[in-house]
Protein backbone atom coordinates (compact mmCIF):
# COMPACT_ATOMS: atom_id res chain seq x y z
CA UNK A 1 0.00 0.00 0.00
CA UNK A 2 2.73 2.48 0.97
CA UNK A 3 4.72 1.57 -2.15
CA UNK A 4 1.83 2.66 -4.33
CA UNK A 5 1.68 5.96 -2.40
CA UNK A 6 5.44 6.46 -2.85
CA UNK A 7 5.10 5.88 -6.57
CA UNK A 8 1.96 8.03 -6.87
CA UNK A 9 3.50 11.07 -5.16
CA UNK A 10 6.79 10.60 -7.02
CA UNK A 11 4.96 10.52 -10.34
CA UNK A 12 2.84 13.52 -9.33
CA UNK A 13 5.98 15.53 -8.61
CA UNK A 14 7.54 14.70 -11.97
CA UNK A 15 4.23 15.12 -13.78
CA UNK A 16 3.98 18.68 -12.50
CA UNK A 17 7.55 19.37 -13.67
CA UNK A 18 6.68 18.04 -17.12
CA UNK A 19 3.49 20.12 -17.36
CA UNK A 20 5.14 23.35 -16.20
CA UNK A 21 8.07 22.77 -18.54
CA UNK A 22 5.77 22.09 -21.49
CA UNK A 23 3.76 25.25 -20.83
CA UNK A 24 6.86 27.40 -20.44
CA UNK A 25 8.55 26.08 -23.58
CA UNK A 26 5.36 26.31 -25.65
CA UNK A 27 4.58 29.88 -24.57
CA UNK A 28 8.18 30.89 -25.25
CA UNK A 29 7.93 29.38 -28.74
CA UNK A 30 4.89 31.61 -29.33
CA UNK A 31 7.03 34.57 -28.22
CA UNK A 32 9.52 33.83 -30.99
CA UNK A 33 6.91 34.75 -33.59
CA UNK A 34 4.64 37.08 -31.62
CA UNK A 35 5.92 38.19 -28.22
CA UNK A 36 2.99 37.87 -25.81
CA UNK A 37 4.03 36.07 -22.65
CA UNK A 38 7.64 36.46 -21.49
CA UNK A 39 8.27 39.92 -22.86
CA UNK A 40 8.69 43.30 -21.21
CA UNK A 41 5.50 45.34 -20.72
CA UNK A 42 6.98 48.08 -22.88
CA UNK A 43 7.22 46.55 -26.36
CA UNK A 44 9.99 48.94 -27.45
CA UNK A 45 12.30 47.15 -25.02
CA UNK A 46 12.22 44.05 -27.23
CA UNK A 47 13.92 46.06 -29.98
CA UNK A 48 16.36 47.44 -27.42
CA UNK A 49 17.16 43.92 -26.22
CA UNK A 50 17.54 42.68 -29.80
CA UNK A 51 19.96 45.53 -30.47
CA UNK A 52 22.30 44.59 -27.64
CA UNK A 53 24.80 41.78 -28.04
CA UNK A 54 25.87 39.76 -25.03
CA UNK A 55 29.36 40.58 -23.77
CA UNK A 56 29.94 36.90 -23.05
CA UNK A 57 28.99 35.93 -26.62
CA UNK A 58 31.39 38.51 -28.06
CA UNK A 59 34.21 37.03 -25.99
CA UNK A 60 33.73 33.80 -27.95
CA UNK A 61 33.17 35.26 -31.42
CA UNK A 62 29.39 35.03 -31.12
CA UNK A 63 26.75 37.59 -31.89
CA UNK A 64 23.81 36.53 -29.72
CA UNK A 65 21.65 39.45 -28.71
CA UNK A 66 19.79 39.82 -25.42
CA UNK A 67 16.35 39.05 -26.88
CA UNK A 68 17.44 35.84 -28.63
CA UNK A 69 19.40 34.79 -25.54
CA UNK A 70 16.32 35.46 -23.37
CA UNK A 71 14.19 33.28 -25.65
CA UNK A 72 16.83 30.55 -25.76
CA UNK A 73 17.27 30.50 -21.99
CA UNK A 74 13.49 30.39 -21.52
CA UNK A 75 13.02 27.52 -23.96
CA UNK A 76 15.97 25.70 -22.39
CA UNK A 77 14.48 26.06 -18.91
CA UNK A 78 11.13 24.77 -20.11
CA UNK A 79 12.64 21.85 -21.99
CA UNK A 80 14.83 20.99 -18.99
CA UNK A 81 11.79 20.77 -16.73
CA UNK A 82 9.85 18.84 -19.40
CA UNK A 83 12.58 16.27 -20.03
CA UNK A 84 13.36 15.86 -16.34
CA UNK A 85 9.68 15.29 -15.65
CA UNK A 86 9.33 12.84 -18.51
CA UNK A 87 12.42 10.93 -17.39
CA UNK A 88 11.02 10.62 -13.87
CA UNK A 89 7.70 9.39 -15.23
CA UNK A 90 9.44 6.95 -17.56
CA UNK A 91 11.56 5.29 -14.89
CA UNK A 92 8.49 4.62 -12.75
CA UNK A 93 6.37 3.10 -15.49
CA UNK A 94 5.03 -0.42 -15.07
CA UNK A 95 4.80 -0.17 -11.29
CA UNK A 96 8.48 0.48 -10.57
CA UNK A 97 9.04 2.05 -7.14
CA UNK A 98 11.64 4.86 -7.09
CA UNK A 99 14.76 4.16 -5.04
CA UNK A 100 16.23 6.64 -2.57
CA UNK A 101 18.58 8.18 -5.15
CA UNK A 102 15.69 8.84 -7.51
CA UNK A 103 13.60 10.33 -4.70
CA UNK A 104 16.43 12.65 -3.61
CA UNK A 105 16.97 13.65 -7.24
CA UNK A 106 13.31 14.64 -7.47
CA UNK A 107 13.55 16.67 -4.27
CA UNK A 108 16.72 18.39 -5.50
CA UNK A 109 15.31 19.27 -8.91
CA UNK A 110 12.05 20.60 -7.48
CA UNK A 111 13.89 22.56 -4.77
CA UNK A 112 16.12 24.10 -7.44
CA UNK A 113 13.07 25.32 -9.36
CA UNK A 114 11.37 26.58 -6.17
CA UNK A 115 14.42 28.71 -5.34
CA UNK A 116 14.62 30.08 -8.89
CA UNK A 117 10.91 30.87 -8.92
CA UNK A 118 11.05 32.53 -5.50
CA UNK A 119 13.94 34.82 -6.41
CA UNK A 120 13.55 35.45 -10.14
CA UNK A 121 10.11 34.50 -11.47
CA UNK A 122 6.50 34.91 -10.42
CA UNK A 123 3.90 33.16 -8.27
CA UNK A 124 2.41 30.59 -10.67
CA UNK A 125 5.65 28.64 -11.19
CA UNK A 126 6.49 29.07 -7.50
CA UNK A 127 3.18 27.47 -6.54
CA UNK A 128 3.54 24.67 -9.11
CA UNK A 129 7.12 23.82 -8.19
CA UNK A 130 6.26 23.98 -4.48
CA UNK A 131 3.49 21.43 -5.05
CA UNK A 132 5.99 19.27 -6.97
CA UNK A 133 8.53 19.56 -4.13
CA UNK A 134 5.84 18.72 -1.57
CA UNK A 135 4.91 15.62 -3.58
CA UNK A 136 8.51 14.41 -3.55
CA UNK A 137 8.84 15.04 0.19
CA UNK A 138 5.60 13.11 0.84
CA UNK A 139 6.92 10.24 -1.31
CA UNK A 140 10.11 10.22 0.77
CA UNK A 141 8.13 10.22 4.03
CA UNK A 142 6.05 7.24 2.87
CA UNK A 143 9.20 5.43 1.70
CA UNK A 144 10.92 5.93 5.05
CA UNK A 145 7.82 4.75 6.90
CA UNK A 146 7.77 1.66 4.71
CA UNK A 147 11.42 0.91 5.51
CA UNK A 148 10.68 1.04 9.23
CA UNK A 149 7.75 -1.21 9.32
Amino acid sequence: MKQSKVRMFFRLGFGILAILGTLHAALTCVDIFRPLFFRPHEAFLIDAMAGQNLVFAAMFMGNANMWSAWLGFSIGMGMGALFTGMAGLYVTRDGMIPNQTMRFFGIGVALHYVVLAAFFWFYLPLIGFTISLTSFVIAEIFARGENRG
